[in-house]
């Protein structure tokens, strides 16, 4: 019956851009001061309902535990995205619009293929008022998080259109597929630790949920580890790594990697940690903590992408989605207390992301012993801070032969 409805109000959402579509000058007009970027709008708009499509198929494979179908999709979506990505930005020379084309083709392809190919026997294609007033009923205030979400990922592209040029936004298009692998573990994230948290939860009799709780910060403290890791490999390896796939005139995107992997650890820890609101359904909160994160990151691109051009979008992408990570979580709290070592996360958190931008930004005082030492740095500080016990790798281990064997 849910998917149902989703599937209803999905359709409705395409519906709803249509009428937008004939003002695509206006706002052109009013974004760009030009009429010349209504078909960069139009891509905008569409992309907006593709997206919701790619999201539902990704959580009904969340929903009925279906790890490798998700993982399918996802590697399908990442691989087409950096291949759209690279042939349309730098081979084709498209700019913003090459960009916008990739994501809207990568996330179509995914909806084609997990709705086709997957799916398509979840739906009963039968409509219910009642479950469709449930649905609105939690998710309406989502719908105001869901404009504020589409400010954080198109402000800084347009702030980099509006006083730089599209080198610029190349530039950080590249910065940001050569982040696409924290987004390969985000997704697979968000696809296990909502079912397994909430699974726990409502199977706990205990009334504090004292096992719930610490298996809310387990989970965490080993995402925030691995992320954080693969996040400073990517970043001191950067300028390494963009040229080799790409081409020298880009090599400059590399700059940018170390913002964006960790802006998207701070995400995925908004995303993860503190249950509280979605557990009290108090999902107002989430309208007025992603609306002034969202004028946060105006301000801050309107303030930082005159001066430092694509690194300011990178610095204010960064800035905003900590704000978002920190305020949320410290809400949460009122609802479902969880006592997460907070500076220790924050310390690491601040670590890891330093010395990546240090490398990044002076890579020419940094050989490949000098990075590869970076990253042991990083590594041991998880122990070192406590974030996690030498022994539970040998946990890790025995599980990982054991799944093998």
């Amino acid at each position: 019956m849910y998917c149902r409805q989703l599937f209803s109000l999905r359709i409705l959402s395409f519906l709803l851009i249509v009428p937008l579509l004939f003002f695509q000058d206006v706002f052109s007009q009013l974004l760009f001061g030009s009429k010349d970027f209504s078909f960069l709008v139009l891509l905008l708009l569409i992309l907006v309902p593709v997206n919701l499509m790619m999201s539902e198929q990704s959580h009904l494979f969340r929903y009925f535990r279906q790890p490798w179908r998700y993982n399918l999709i996802t590697v399908l979506k990442s691989f087409t995205n950096i291949g759209l990505g690279i042939s349309l930005v730098i081979v084709l020379k498209q700019g913003v619009e090459g960009a916008m084309w990739a994501r809207i083709g990568s996330s179509f392809l995914v909806v084609v293929v997990a709705f086709a190919g997957f799916n398509f026997r979840k739906y009963s294609f039968r409509f219910s008022m009642y479950w469709a007033r449930q649905l609105l009923k939690y998710g309406f205030p989502l719908i105001w998080v869901g404009i504020a979400t589409w400010v954080f990922n198109s402000s800084d592209r347009y702030f980099l259109l509006h006083y730089r040029d599209l080198d610029e936004v190349g530039l950080y298009s590249i910065g940001a597929i050569f982040s696409q692998p924290v987004l390969l573990v985000n997704m697979a994230v968000q696809m296990s630790f909502g079912v397994l948290f909430f699974q726990s939860y409502y199977a706990e009799e205990d009334a504090l949920k004292p096992r719930s709780r610490k298996m809310a910060i387990d989970l965490y403290l080993v995402y925030l580890a691995g992320g954080v890791l693969l996040a400073t490999v990517l970043s001191v390896f950067a300028d390494i790594l963009v040229p080799f796939v790409t081409t020298t005139d880009y090599s400059e995107g590399a700059r940018v990697v170390p913002f964006l992997v960790f802006s998207y650890i701070a995400a995925q820890s908004f995303q993860t940690m503190g249950p509280g609101i979605s557990l009290s359904e108090k999902t107002w909160h989430y309208t007025w903590i992603t609306g002034l994160t969202a004028l946060l990151n105006i301000g801050l691109n309107f303030l930082l992408v005159p001066l430092l051009g694509f690194l300011g979008a990178g610095v204010a992408t960064l800035l905003s989605f900590v704000v978002y990570w920190q305020v949320k979580v410290w809400v949460a709290a009122r609802y479902f207390p969880v006592e997460y070592p907070f500076r220790r996360i924050n310390l690491f958190f601040t670590l890891g992301l330093s010395l990546s931008v240090v490398v990044a930004l002076c890579p020419d005082f940094f050989d490949l012993w000098l990075r590869s030492a970076i990253v042991l740095v990083v590594a041991a500080s998880v122990f070192l801070l406590k974030l996690m016990q030498p022994s539970i790798l040998k946990k890790l281990w025995l599980r990982f032969k054991k799944g093998v064997g």
